[in-house]
């Protein structure tokens, strides 16, 4: 009976759905399974290239300067050439990147021909979006996107894990993977779509919340129009404005997942690059499993307190690694951090969407994903100097930021919505 309820509750949320979504959300599948360099380069860097620590976290910044190009470009590209189009050109573009690391010994080659490989990489993710937007009606966007988060997350429940499993063999073969798979993915939608003619772009409805949007959205780009531009812009939210540096504080910790987080699996815990990986499945796999019907019992709760438990909550899941020293608690560190960002990352979404009604949305969501990227640049140099000078003290630390954090999420709930944030007026 509870069997049969949870299926019912499944094939309700993603019943009705057009083709073109499905297509999408099976294309960025594809892409994600393939999903295994990035997990790995901090390990690349350092067990096979023999890279310390804080070199290791510089070249993981590299990639993040790379992903805000890619990013922003991306979605110009997108509504000038149109989303088919516009991924097709960097899927492609991004497989040379991918073939030619292995090849590359110096630091500085690495990180010219990484920074490339974020770029193209990442900036398939907002014509992805676009396309989205465009195929599916308003009234099912919402639901779209939850179904292209799950796609995102089960295809990276596959590709960590098997990516431990080559490196085992050779480092060698998670780049020819990663780059092969990208390549299918791009021939795949050529296959489906063809290069279809830019579309007007529909605009998300201002007043649904999307809870269900991915942090991969970087898909809507930040437009610049003088006085148009500042009239509408969501930073002369006051209370936006601090909500935005709770999120960068937050995303810094979270970011660990890609740079430290590996390595002290692997020197605290003794754990080898397959069971890493399957660590990082259980991640995705209980994302995929659980967050859509977690998402549905909360969404009645106040947004605020819910993104100050589940933001407190992934940095405790980090605070709490040097508390244990076995697998099954390496599994229960990352049983919390999982829940964590289950309330915290799509909540935050829907929060900002809510928050910034009869400003303009694109610049709301625009300036909420820049956090993320700006924490793929901070977070490899920063904790990875902390991380060189005392290991346990980078989790305590996490554990500090994320109680700051809460606190702060907690107490913007009471803080004046303000429409003049003086910070921001030049």
């Amino acid at each position: 009976m509870i069997f049969r309820s949870l299926f019912r509750a499944y094939r309700n949320a993603y019943s009705g759905l057009p083709r073109e979504v499905w297509m999408l959300a099976i294309a960025l599948f594809v892409n994600r399974v393939g999903t295994m360099v990035l997990p790995f380069l901090t390990l690349y860097m350092t067990d096979e290239l023999g890279f310390d620590e804080i070199s290791a976290g510089k070249m993981l910044s590299i990639y993040g300067l790379g992903s805000i190009a890619g990013c922003y470009l991306g979605g110009r590209f997108a509504k000038r050439f149109g989303a088919i189009r516009t991924q097709f050109f960097f899927l492609v573009g991004s497989v040379p990147f991918y073939l030619l690391i292995p090849f590359l010994g110096a630091w500085w080659s690495i990180a010219l021909a990484v920074l490339f490989m974020a770029f193209f990489a990442d900036g398939v993710r907002p014509a992805s979006a676009t396309a989205l937007a465009q195929f599916a009606p308003a009234e099912l966007r919402l639901r779209s996107f939850g179904l292209q988060r799950m796609a995102v997350n089960l295809g990276i429940s596959f590709g960590p894990a098997m990516g431990g499993l080559l490196s085992t063999l050779n480092f060698f073969w998670l780049f020819i993977v990663d780059g092969g798979t990208t390549l299918i993915c791009a021939m795949y939608l050529m296959y489906v779509f063809g290069f279809r003619a830019p579309q007007k772009i529909k605009e998300l409805p201002t007043s649904q919340a999307i809870a269900g949007i991915d942090t991969s959205l970087n898909s809507i780009s930040i437009q610049h129009n003088s006085k148009k531009w500042f009239a509408s812009s969501p930073l002369r939210n006051r209370r936006f404005c601090v909500f935005l540096l709770l999120q960068l504080l937050t995303a810094i910790v979270f970011t660990q997942v890609h740079t430290t987080y590996p390595l002290y699996l692997r020197h605290h815990y003794g754990l080898s690059n397959p069971w890493i990986g399957f660590l990082f499945a259980i991640n995705t796999v209980v994302i995929v499993a659980v967050e859509m019907l977690l998402l549905h019992r909360v969404s009645q709760m106040p947004l605020l307190r819910v993104i100050a438990f589940g933001a407190g909550l992934s940095c405790l899941g980090f605070g709490m690694l040097p508390w244990g020293n076995s697998l099954g608690f390496a599994i229960a560190s990352a049983l919390v951090m999982t829940f964590g960002e289950m309330l915290w990352m799509p909540l935050a979404a829907g929060w900002v969407v809510n928050e910034n009604k009869g400003l303009d949305q694109a610049l709301s969501m625009g300036w909420y994903t820049v956090t993320y990227s700006l924490a793929a640049v901070i977070a490899p140099i920063g904790f990875g100097y902390i991380y060189q000078l005392s290991a346990e003290w980078a989790w305590h630390l996490s554990a500090a930021i994320g109680v700051i954090a809460a606190f702060g999420f907690l107490c913007l709930e009471k803080f004046p919505n303000s429409k003049a944030c003086p910070a921001v007026q030049t």
